[in-house]
């Protein structure tokens, strides 16, 4: 897990130093809404990246070995997203930047509550998962507010998306025939979400 996040991560520092060199515009700053961390953003014409390194908080319905789940958590994730940018509507003090696009996600996951309910909706009882490795894909729509007398813009976008989690865990069973341990691995799915606001300085 640590070898795929660092690869990750270098993943991003290369693509976010290949792509932020030349004369586009770079924007630097911090996100708050369900998630909370940094945010980079390069532009070249109408073309758009945006990085987000945070903590995402949520809450949203999963699917566990077929079962259905409702799973409180929060992640610690890189969110790439290359998304398509026009103009909307120009100002004269501000202008605004629509966009849309799509990204992926990769980090672990902490699950806060993991609650089991049956098809009537009743609450069978709750667990809680340890750090498990989170994958994801999502689409991203938004908007930015650039201010003109003073580098920043104001951001707001929503990211619908797939979740992919990879939960171990070790185990020691009787078979009959002595003890038997190794490890075991759950795949979980749920239902990906982030609204995002960022506030950045245009360098």
């Amino acid at each position: 897990m640590k070898k795929t996040l660092l690869l990750t991560a270098l993943l991003m520092v290369s693509t976010v130093f290949a792509f932020g060199r030349g004369n586009n515009e770079v924007q630097l700053g911090g996100t708050v809404g369900t998630m909370y961390g940094l945010d980079f953003k390069v532009k070249h014409k109408h073309l758009a990246f945006i990085a987000d390194l945070g903590v995402n908080l949520f809450s949203s319905p999963a699917s566990l070995d077929g079962s259905k789940y409702k799973l409180d958590a929060f992640t610690i994730e890189l969110n790439p997203n290359l998304a398509y940018q026009g103009l909307a509507k120009d100002f004269s003090a501000l202008s605004l930047d629509w966009y849309i696009g799509a990204g992926v996600s990769g980090g672990v996951l902490k699950s806060i509550k993991v609650i089991d309910n049956d098809d009537w909706g009743d609450f069978l009882g709750d667990t809680k998962f340890d750090w498990d490795v989170k994958w994801g894909a999502n689409v991203v729509a938004g908007i930015d507010l650039n201010l003109k007398k003073i580098p920043l813009t104001l951001s707001f976008d929503f990211r619908p998306g797939y979740g992919l989690i990879i939960h171990t865990e070790e185990f020691e069973e009787d078979f009959g025939i002595g003890n038997v341990s190794g490890v075991s691995t759950t795949l979980g799915q749920y239902f990906d979400w982030k609204l995002v606001a960022g506030i950045r300085y245009r360098f």
